[in-house]
């Protein structure tokens, strides 16, 4: 979709889903016995019909985010996608996880002009477990994430011991 800058990529048809609320349970088009119903109505909004966020939700954020992130060999490449908006306007969040424990989180003001990138180098964490996360954050002043990308850093297999070699099959 970058390729192009002429294009404007997806645009969201469904906002929400398209349901009445009988007896607790939403419904659609055939769930009333109408004869009239091609039973083709939608249920494919980015929200639920009470507007609260679904998987969905999650998804269209990420595409739409207007920051990108790469990691690569200890390097961050930080892309700003806006059209206008320098990405000194938000912070940048730089957080280490081992082992779901924050071991390290850095913030960050990066002066990048729209459709620019910005090079950092990630330093590697000094403790490491058996999975080690590097996540980065957009933040707006109002304390939003606005945009998140997520890489693994370290990851160590598990390995087991064989059952067999622990198990016994006794005859009665």
């Amino acid at each position: 979709i970058y390729k192009y800058p002429k294009l404007i990529g997806g645009c969201i048809w469904e906002w929400a889903d398209h349901t009445f609320v009988e007896n607790g349970v939403p419904k659609y088009g055939g769930d009333f016995g109408e004869l009239t119903s091609d039973e083709n109505f939608c249920m494919d909004g980015l929200v639920l019909h009470t507007r609260e966020y679904k998987a969905g939700t999650l998804c269209t954020k990420y595409a739409y985010q207007n920051i990108r992130f790469e990691y690569e060999k200890d390097i961050l490449k930080i892309t700003n996608l806006f059209d206008f908006t320098n990405l000194n306007e938000f912070f940048i969040e730089i957080i280490i996880n081992v082992d779901g424990v924050k071991e390290r989180k850095e913030r960050l003001s990066l002066d990048i002009k729209p459709k620019e990138s910005k090079e950092i180098k990630i330093e590697a964490p000094e403790k490491s477990g058996l999975a080690t996360y590097l996540v980065c954050r957009l933040i707006d002043k109002s304390e939003r994430e606005i945009g998140l990308a997520e890489f693994e850093l370290i990851s160590h297999e598990i390995k087991e011991e064989n059952p067999s070699d622990n198990v016994a099959i006794l005859d009665d």
